[in-house]
C-alpha cells in the first residue's frame, strides 16, 4: 500500500518529497492550540498555563494560537482545557475558518462540521452571534461536535444530521458564507492517521471525490449570490482538491479568491497534472505539505459566488425524516414564561438580569435554552425562497439542538443551572460560590462525586458555582452529606490533572 501512495505521489512531487509524506512521524509536527475568546484572552491563558510549566510560542499567522514548545504533562488534561478555555488543533486546521472570514450576525453553513473544529472557531470568530449550521450525516461523529459545543460554550450554531447534498434544495441561497471540509483521504495527516495506508486507493479516492463535488455543489447553491464558499480537505491528492475546484468553475459562475493567510511555505494549487490543464485560477489556492510547513497537510481554495442558482421552490417534504420533536419556539428575556426562572438565576448567582437580553430562550421539556439572538430573527425573517411551512419543519424535525441548555426546572420551583452555562456565564456570577481548597476535592468534583462534610454556610438543596484555581468547573448542590458535583456524566473526567 505504501508503495502505492509513493507511486501516486510522484505524480505531484519529487521523489525525496515524496518519502517524508510518508515518514511523517520524523516531522516532529508541533503541537498548536487555540484560545478560546468566548471565555478567556490569549494573554490570560498563557499566562495560566505557563504558571503549570507549559512553554508557549505565539503563532504569527493566526492570532490567539500558540504553538506549545514543552509539555510537562498532556495539556488536554489540565483544568483549562476541561473548561474549554482553549482547543487543540493544528494550525493548517485553523486556516479555513479564517480564510472564510466569518463576521458576527452572519448565517453560515457548515456542511461536514465534525469533529466541530471549524464549526467551533467560526462560532468564536464570529464572536457568538450570528447563525451557524454545523452539519454531519454521521450521528456517532456529531456527538462529538455537540460535546465541544457544550465545552467551549457555542451558543449560535444548531446541530442537524441530514446528507449534506439536500441543503442547496432546502435552504437554497440562505446562507452568507459556507464551509466544505470535506471527507477526504487523509493523506495529509498520516502522522496521526496511519491506517489510511491500510485502505487507501485510487478507487477510494474517486469514490470521495464524486461525494465532495456533491457537497461543494450543495454548498454553493445554498450560499446567496456574492457569498462565499470555502473548500477544504487534509489530503492531497489532485482528483480530491483541485480537479474538484476544476470542475465546479465548469458548472457556476465563481470566482477564486486569493486567500490572505499564506506563509512562504504554502505551494499554490496544481494547474497540470498528469497531462491535464485545470483552470488557471486554481493557482489562488493553497497546498500545505507537512515536510514544508511543519503542519498537518492541506488543501484550501476561496470561493466567491458571482450569480444565482435557484431553479425551483423547496419542498417540505425534501427534509422530513419521518421524526417530528416539538417545534422551537423562541423567546425573549421579557417574556412572562420567562421570568420566574430568568430572576430565580439572577436572584441565586448574582447575574444582572440585563444580561439575558442578549440571548433567544426555548424551553424543551423542563429544560431551558438559551442561543444567539440571531436565531429569533432566523424564525421571524421571511425569506422569498422558503416557506413558512418548510421553516417550521427545519425547526420541528432536523435541528437536533441550538444554543447551550441553560438550566432544568427541579422541585420547589428551583432550577438547576447547567456546568456549560455556569462556565459561560463565569465572568457575571458574583454570589453562592465556593472555591475548592485541595487539589483532592477538586478531583472528586470533576468525577462527579460527593465532597463530604464539606463546610458551607448555605442550607442544603442550595445549587452553587464550584471553583478551582480561579476556573469554573460547574454545578454544585449543597447536600446533608456534602457538596455533590452536578456535571454531567459526558463531562466529568478522571484524567484531568489537577495543578
Amino acid at each position: 500500500m505504501t508503495e502505492r501512495i509513493f507511486k501516486y505521489l510522484t505524480k505531484i512531487l519529487d521523489p525525496e518529497s515524496a518519502k517524508l509524506i510518508l515518514k511523517p512521524y520524523k516531522l516532529n509536527i508541533p503541537l498548536t492550540i487555540r484560545t478560546n475568546t468566548l471565555k478567556i484572552q490569549a494573554y490570560e491563558l498563557k499566562s495560566k498555563l505557563e504558571g503549570k510549566g507549559f512553554k508557549l510560542s505565539e503563532i504569527d499567522l493566526v492570532q490567539d494560537s500558540f504553538i506549545v514548545t514543552d509539555e510537562p504533562f498532556p495539556i488536554s488534561k489540565t483544568l483549562e482545557h476541561f473548561a474549554g478555555l482553549f482547543y487543540v488543533q493544528s494550525l493548517s486546521s485553523m486556516l479555513p475558518s479564517l480564510i472564510l472570514e466569518p463576521k458576527p450576525n452572519e448565517m453560515i453553513l457548515d456542511i461536514a462540521s465534525a469533529p466541530g473544529s471549524k464549526t467551533t472557531h467560526i462560532a468564536q470568530l464570529m464572536r457568538n452571534t450570528g447563525i451557524i449550521i454545523a452539519n454531519d450525516i454521521s450521528i456517532e461523529r456529531l456527538k462529538v461536535v455537540s460535546h465541544q459545543i457544550d465545552r467551549l460554550g457555542i451558543l449560535n450554531t444548531a446541530i442537524t444530521s441530514i446528507d449534506g447534498n439536500r441543503f442547496g434544495v432546502i435552504l437554497p441561497e440562505i446562507f452568507d458564507k459556507a464551509i466544505v471540509d470535506a471527507p477526504c483521504s487523509a493523506l495529509g495527516i498520516i502522522s496521526k492517521a496511519n491506517e489510511v495506508l491500510n485502505w487507501w486507493s485510487l478507487d477510494e479516492v474517486k469514490r470521495l471525490s464524486n461525494k465532495q463535488q456533491q457537497l461543494l455543489i450543495s454548498a454553493i447553491k445554498s450560499v446567496k449570490p456574492g457569498g462565499t464558499i470555502v473548500y477544504s480537505t487534509c489530503t492531497l491528492t489532485v482528483e480530491e482538491n483541485e480537479i474538484v475546484i476544476d470542475s465546479i468553475l465548469k458548472k457556476f459562475s465563481l470566482e477564486v479568491e486569493e486567500i490572505k493567510y499564506k506563509k512562504p511555505e504554502f505551494d499554490e494549487g496544481i494547474t497540470l497534472y498528469d497531462g491535464l490543464l485545470l483552470d488557471e485560477r486554481l493557482k489562488k489556492a493553497i497546498r500545505i505539505y507537512p515536510f514544508k510547513a511543519n503542519t498537518e497537510g492541506f488543501f484550501i481554495a476561496k470561493l466567491r459566488k458571482t450569480d444565482s442558482t435557484f431553479s425551483r421552490p423547496p419542498k417540505t417534504m425534501e427534509i422530513s425524516d419521518g421524526k417530528v420533536n416539538q417545534q422551537i419556539k423562541f423567546l425573549t428575556a421579557n417574556d412572562e414564561k420567562l421570568k420566574s426562572a430568568l430572576r430565580f438565576l439572577s436572584d441565586e448567582f448574582g447575574i444582572n438580569e440585563r444580561i439575558w437580553e442578549e440571548f433567544a430562550f426555548y424551553f424543551k421539556g423542563d429544560e431551558l435554552w438559551f442561543s444567539s439572538l440571531d436565531w429569533m430573527e432566523f424564525l421571524t425573517t421571511d425569506f422569498s425562497l422558503i416557506n413558512k411551512n418548510l421553516k417550521h419543519h427545519l425547526l420541528s424535525s432536523v435541528i437536533q439542538k441550538i444554543g447551550l441548555k441553560l438550566a432544568k426546572a427541579v422541585k420547589n420551583n428551583q432550577w438547576k443551572i447547567s456546568t456549560s452555562a455556569l462556565q459561560l456565564l463565569s465572568p457575571f456570577i458574583t454570589k453562592n460560590i465556593i472555591e475548592l481548597e485541595t487539589e483532592e476535592q477538586a478531583r472528586t468534583f470533576l468525577n462527579g462525586g460527593t465532597i463530604r462534610n464539606f463546610p458551607s454556610n448555605l442550607n442544603p438543596g442550595r445549587y452553587v458555582a464550584v471553583k478551582f484555581d480561579d476556573i469554573t468547573l460547574g454545578c454544585g448542590l449543597i447536600t446533608r452529606e456534602g457538596l455533590k458535583s452536578q456535571i454531567p456524566k459526558g463531562r466529568r473526567s478522571s484524567e484531568v490533572e489537577v495543578v
